[in-house]
């Protein structure tokens, strides 16, 4: 059973311990790899290890005994050392490269043992078989006073679900005694949990009919989130099943109501659970989990509240079809009228928020419109936002959902009434002062043609008219609904 599984064993070590070499020694032959976490300086070193173990001089005899090789022997593990000192800042530091490296690796398992112990030979089966098993994916192991008889203890496993891990250092190092073995996925989100100084990754697939493509989705995602949610808006194919089975969560829409709600489920997700960072991106395959870590990085140094995935940045076309770009050049160049100055791709749905991004958007919005609504909104509330190139691909099996043309022109309807309300005085005022000005203009040439030429254009009159009356009311229009959308923002932020 165990040949079928990789495990490693993590092994925290104390200078001059003198029961170290037999800790090692009689660990079980199942073990793959061994990492050492040990102490700062390279004496300290020398005194833990022998040649076979570290390219350093032979430990003194003293502490290893009368042969320095006898620490490792002829164990059939490989193994790796991590000294202490390296970080003192950061008493993880150790354990999360050595979890790095167990995760290139590829173990299944993951075993901590405790500083100090050495009653392990005949009890670790107990702890990762659990987990060998499919039956739990944490597993804590702890020495007990034994009721039945005083002086004596026994060995306690206990089984602890993964939505009520808390962080690295309490469930790793706490309590100080005991045995914690875990599985690989549980070792990813530590990882992802130690790299990202405890912020918490949440990966969101808004997803409707993406059978074919999900589940691959799914599990590149989870390398590098804590947790994947799928939004199932109403999907009449296996979806939300084949989501769960990848090890998604899911929340699922009872009918089809649109990406815009479907991001929304999500963002309302992340609120409710202290979400750090949030990812989103699409269900078809078009987006590269993968570049999650890329996409993520600006929020994780601090120089952005939302990023937004490019396919235009330093020239990077994607392969996209020339009608695609150049509708989505128009959307960019009206959404930059919302607000969101010097974005190249601002319909892009591969994204990152940030935790005050997330609480930021509460906002209404509906189907493909959430990414110009979410951009428009984060701008007004001067959120910083930066863009990252992605690749994305055009050669998937469930193409758009809709036509590009509908979509476009649905978009573009949105933004314009966004504008509309959002900045009246762009929307009506600017226009309003060219058509006055163009009346204006041609009642000047209609009256100087009649006493140069002594002609009078009649409809040229009329025309001068109508724009003049038109432009003073758009004018006019327009100040009086910037009035009016200040004041309903003002209500708004006091609420």
């Amino acid at each position: 059973m165990y040949a079928q599984h990789r495990i490693g064993v993590i092994l925290p070590v104390q200078m001059g311990d003198p029961i170290t070499r037999r800790r090692i020694r009689t660990l079980p032959d199942w073990v793959d790899h061994l990492y050492v976490i040990g102490a700062s300086t390279e004496d300290e070193k020398t005194a833990h290890l022998s040649p076979a173990f570290h390219p350093l001089p032979p430990a003194p005899d003293e502490l290893l005994g009368d042969d320095p090789d006898e620490l490792l022997g002829d164990d059939p593990f490989s193994t790796k050392f991590f000294p202490k000192g390296e970080h003192p800042d950061d008493p993880l530091a150790p354990v999360r490269e050595a979890l790095q490296d167990a995760l290139s690796r590829e173990m299944d398992v993951i075993l901590l043992l405790p500083e100090k112990d050495g009653r392990e030979a005949s009890i670790l089966s107990h702890v990762i078989d659990p987990i060998i098993w499919g039956r739990a994916e944490f597993i804590r192991g702890e020495w007990a006073p034994a009721e039945e008889q005083a002086g004596t203890s026994c060995f306690t496993v206990t089984a602890i679900p993964a939505g009520q891990l808390s962080s690295p250092a309490d469930d790793l190092l706490k309590p100080s005694g005991s045995y914690t073995a875990f599985s690989r996925r549980i070792a990813l989100r530590f990882v992802n949990l130690l790299s990202h100084g405890g912020r918490r990754i949440l990966a969101a697939i808004p997803a409707y009919n993406e059978e074919l493509t999900i589940g691959s989705m799914i599990l590149k995602a989870r390398k590098h989130a804590d947790e994947v949610l799928v939004v199932d808006d109403g999907s009449t194919d296996a979806t939300a099943e084949i989501a769960r089975e990848a090890g998604a969560r899911v929340i699922s829409h009872e009918r089809n109501m649109g990406k815009g709600a479907a991001v929304l489920t999500a963002l309302k997700h992340a609120r409710e659970n202290s979400t750090d960072l949030l990812v989103l991106l699409d269900g078809d395959a078009q987006h590269n989990p993968d570049e999650i870590p890329h996409l993520v990085a600006p929020i994780l140094e601090g120089d952005a509240d939302l990023v937004i995935g490019s396919r235009f940045l330093n020239d990077n076309n994607n392969g996209i079809p020339a009608y695609r770009r150049l509708g989505q050049k128009t959307l960019d160049l009206a959404t930059r009228a919302t607000g969101a100055h010097g974005i190249t791709d601002t319909q892009s749905g591969f994204r990152a928020l940030s935790r005050r991004a997330i609480e930021a958007l509460e906002i209404a919005s509906d189907d493909y419109n959430i990414e110009s609504d979410v951009l428009a909104h984060l701008a007004e509330e001067r959120l910083a936002i930066k863009e990252v190139p992605i690749h994305v691909r055009y050669d998937i099996p469930n193409g758009h959902k809709k036509h590009p043309l509908a979509h476009g022109l649905d978009i573009l309807t949105h933004i314009i009434g966004f504008v509309s309300y959002r900045r009246p005085l762009l929307a009506f005022g600017i226009p309003g002062i060219f058509i006055t000005i163009l009346g204006i203009a041609l009642g000047i040439y209609t009256f100087s043609a009649y006493y140069t030429m002594g002609a009078f254009h009649y409809v040229l009159f009329i025309g001068s008219i109508v724009a003049l009356i038109l432009g003073l009311m758009l004018v006019t229009s327009a100040f009086i609904m910037n009035s009016l959308a200040f004041v309903v923002r003002s209500q708004m932020k006091k609420h």
